[in-house]
């Protein structure tokens, strides 16, 4: 009689497990940031997805008929340093974790998690991995992320649904060329082929990129990021009314050609808006070489401090600000010099110049030749208020808070 009842409940035990309602499944993959920076740059981020039992049952921890994931890393490994099939353990984490027992394999560079402990009805967990880019992969073709496949417990026996039992990810990786002026000019960045660089065009000879934006007080972050970079504009002096031509050397590289747009603050308010300080727009470039822009300063622009100019090549109709699938940013700071204070001409050709910046008197020679002996400086009244030795060269500089020589 006992040998019966037992019998009974074996088999209404299994009856039960056969019978009831499970529902895993994965869902959600994704990866952080979104966009993620190229290998060079040490690109890293998060992988993750969700896995649950929608069911009105639990997932019982039944032995050798346990449920697994398999997930597959893709262009990327588990970031942690040195890897191993141990220390990869350390870089999982999230709420549903810790239903499974992980392993690693990293030939295969793939986490297998088997089920460890009952899986909740109606219960779902997150888990994740810090990830670290080994190689780079394009918009066009995103293959930075993972996939997960989910084996259910063998008692489930074909009750549950398949269609839910697999998700996947993937995204892309970029490097950028950014802009360095103060913030108040808006990020302005482009995009950098990273692993072939004869698919792009820059500014003057070189081009290098960086993970943010550079913004800086003086513009001269990305001088100090990588390479010096702000290679591609020389800038002759800048005096209110007068026109020049500001040259810009420009290489290009594959099919890409590219356009030359640029803007001046011109009344140093922080922001290249107004009216009349976009000093290019849409300047064809047809091959490596010089650009010549001509441009006019305004009477009114700023001469008591610095401004700044941002030069940009790419696409057409470019903004000042936002980013674009090709070429190069450089910002700058300039300074546009007080109009003259004297000149000295030959048969009515300008060979030295005399000019005023901050608190400051510059003399220029324009033919070349050596500034010597002394210059006297009297105010409106005759009175003498400065005097200066030259000192040899074609541009000398000296401080008018003091006479001195």
């Amino acid at each position: 009689m006992k040998k019966v009842i037992l019998a009974s409940i074996i088999v209404f035990s299994a009856t039960m497990i056969i019978a009831g309602n499970w529902k895993p499944y994965v869902k959600q993959g994704n990866v952080t940031p979104a966009t993620l920076l190229a290998r060079q740059l040490n690109g890293n981020g998060v992988v993750s997805f969700m896995v649950g039992n929608m069911g009105s049952d639990p997932l019982e921890l039944v032995a050798n008929q346990e449920m697994r994931v398999v997930l597959t890393l893709s262009f990327g490994v588990p970031d942690v340093m040195p890897l191993d099939a141990t220390t990869a353990l350390t870089v999982i984490g999230g709420t549903g974790a810790g239903w499974f027992t992980w392993s690693y394999n990293k030939l295969t560079n793939s986490y297998t998690g088997i089920q460890s402990r009952t899986i909740p009805a109606q219960s779902e967990g997150t888990v994740t991995i810090r990830y670290k880019v080994t190689m780079n992969s394009s918009k066009d073709v995103p293959a930075n992320g993972f996939n997960v496949n989910l084996t259910p417990p063998g008692y489930t026996n074909g009750a549950n649904t398949t269609s839910d039992d697999a998700v996947s990810f993937y995204t892309f990786t970029r490097a950028g060329d950014f802009g360095d002026a103060p913030a108040s000019y808006g990020s302005a960045d482009h995009s950098i082929d990273i692993d072939n660089a004869a698919n792009t065009v820059w500014l003057g000879t070189t081009v290098d990129y960086e993970p943010v934006d550079q913004a800086s007080p003086v513009a001269n972050n990305d001088d100090k990021t990588g390479l010096d970079d702000e290679d591609g504009v020389i800038f002759p002096d800048l005096l209110p009314d007068a026109s020049v031509n500001l040259p810009v050397f420009v290489t290009t590289a594959g099919d890409n050609q590219g356009f030359i747009s640029a803007w001046i603050d011109w009344d140093g308010n922080g922001q290249f808006n107004n009216w009349g300080e976009q000093v290019a727009k849409n300047i064809p470039v047809t091959g490596t070489g010089t650009v010549s822009l001509p441009v006019t300063v305004p009477g009114y622009a700023i001469t008591k401090v610095p401004t700044f100019a941002r030069f940009r090549i790419g696409p057409e109709n470019m903004n000042s600000t936002g980013s674009y699938a090709f070429g190069e940013v450089e910002d700058y700071q300039v300074k546009i010099l007080n109009p003259f204070i004297g000149i000295e001409e030959k048969e009515g050709s300008p060979r030295m110049i005399i000019y005023s910046y901050e608190d400051d008197i510059y003399v220029k020679d324009l033919t070349g030749r050596e500034l010597k002996g002394k210059m006297l400086v009297y105010n409106l009244v005759g009175q003498r208020i400065a005097r200066k030795a030259l000192t040899g060269g074609t541009l000398n500089k000296f401080s008018m808070n003091v006479e001195q020589g």
